[in-house]
């Protein structure tokens, strides 16, 4: 079968191809390289590929290409859905669109917004006040303050409240 890119796609099946035509099919595919570096063909010439289509249970590749996705759109992850949304007011966001990725797209997107939100909010911007907060966040536990104490309200928000994780 050719697909619209050009691409042959083979395949061993029982079950016909033919009501396929016209649907969008999502594949992972990969390119087979040599032990040098450059891309194997076969005995016409083509580049060989592996095609795999993830299944709905199968999270680990579902992640990648939604970070994939992500990552080409350049955008951050609200941007990249709400996007979508413009596109397709009827997209599933939760399961479907975004399914699982890792946490750093979120952390990222948050410090872009909190970024932004000093710009408009003096207060996130006073030393003093972060001082305080770390006071009454941390009154038994010198060392982490002492440790974050030249940070910034935007480091407290990501790290040390939001995306808190202790360590194993």
């Amino acid at each position: 079968m050719i697909l619209d890119n050009g691409w042959v796609y083979r395949r061993s099946s029982k079950i016909p191809l033919f009501n396929w035509k016209n649907k969008i099919k999502e594949f992972i595919v990969t390119t087979d390289l040599s032990d040098y570096g450059t891309v194997k063909t076969d005995k016409e010439r083509n580049e060989k590929r592996s095609f795999r289509a993830p299944s709905e249970d199968d999270w680990t590749l579902l992640k990648k290409k939604t970070e994939s996705d992500i990552d080409k759109s350049q955008k951050s992850v609200g941007c990249y859905i709400y996007d979508t949304l413009l596109q397709n007011p009827t997209q599933k966001i939760n399961g479907k669109l975004v399914r699982t990725i890792e946490r750093k797209y979120y952390k990222q997107e948050l410090r872009s917004i909190l970024d932004k939100q000093k710009e408009f909010h003096i207060k996130l911007q006073n030393p003093e006040l972060y001082n305080a907060c770390l006071e009454e966040l941390y009154k038994n536990n010198e060392s982490h303050r002492k440790s974050i104490a030249s940070k910034d309200f935007t480091h407290l928000l990501l790290n040390d409240i939001i995306f808190y994780q202790r360590p194993l």
